[in-house]
């Protein structure tokens, strides 16, 4: 997953050649990254996941890594909610922001014992969890190649990621060392926000169409914890009227997080899918 970066480059300098010579024949106001003030995108994604952690303990130490949909039968694929859209402030300048949310269950008879925070859930537990994973992205953009029928910037902003796991146990399991059906719940919540970098490519391919697609990375190993982000995508925008189009595409998420203090997570969380939607723009 790391090479799709290469691609937007690959991309670049596969257009760039028809770029227009010397001045714009339809002046500046007739850049792409100019076209539109206001633009926003409704619509679904499916998203396949691919879900490891471990939640510590200062008390029992690092916990058990947990593949979610291995470990407590949480689905690989499921419908979430997209939104994203941006406000031009400048012939060049503009300000995107998204949101995501993925809200999942799993119901698993574990197979093995767990540690998740500050208990321990023995073979034979009914264990009922939940994943809820909300994004929050707001990137200011720079548009420093501005043509008719291209828009290529950089971008850099902050993308906020909040991960929440609860975990109900009943069962004839061990739970927490005792054996016996006493219920008991864990709640554990993460927030990791991450400053991104990265750059945008938009390409009219004609009047109604223009390919859209982004990557942003950031990477950092502080002390005693390290984290990593790439988020990508590339979608086709049609443009039906003068106001609504329709999307549709691909995006791809890959968040990785490790800390030795025991009053911490690891996470390796990949997500992506197909997506489409709604626009409007004006």
């Amino acid at each position: 997953m790391k090479r799709f970066p290469l691609f937007l480059f690959v991309l670049v300098f596969s257009i760039l050649p028809q770029v227009y010579a010397g001045e714009d024949r339809e002046g500046e106001e007739a850049g792409l990254a100019s076209a539109q003030k206001f633009y926003i995108g409704i619509g679904g994604i499916f998203l396949h996941f691919d879900t490891e952690a471990a939640i510590h303990s200062e008390t029992l130490g690092r916990g058990t890594r947990i593949n979610l949909e291995d470990d407590l039968g949480f689905d690989e694929s499921q419908v979430d909610v997209r939104v994203e859209g941006f406000y031009r402030f400048g012939k060049k300048h503009r300000l995107g922001f998204g949101y995501l949310f993925s809200d999942r269950e799993g119901f698993k008879t574990l197979e093995r014992t767990l540690q998740i925070g500050d208990d321990i859930y023995g073979i034979g537990t009914d264990l009922e969890s939940n994943f809820r994973n909300q994004v929050i992205k707001v990137a200011y953009h720079y548009s420093f190649l501005n043509k008719p029928n291209l828009d290529i910037g950089f971008l850099a902003g902050l993308s906020v990621f909040d991960l929440k796991l609860e975990a109900n146990a009943q069962g004839a399991g061990d739970i927490s060392g005792a054996t016996g059906d006493d219920p008991i719940k864990e709640v554990e919540e993460f927030i990791f926000p991450v400053p991104v970098f990265g750059l945008h490519l938009n390409y009219r391919i004609s009047p109604k169409w223009v390919l859209l697609t982004n990557v942003e990375y950031f990477k950092i190993s502080y002390d005693d914890w390290e984290g990593s982000l790439v988020d990508w995508k590339a979608v086709l925008h049609y443009r039906a009227s003068l106001h609504w189009g329709i999307i549709a595409g691909f995006a791809l998420v890959d968040i990785n997080y490790d800390e030795d203090d025991l009053d911490g997570w690891t996470v390796d969380y990949k997500y992506g899918g197909v997506l489409g939607g709604v626009t409007y723009s004006f």
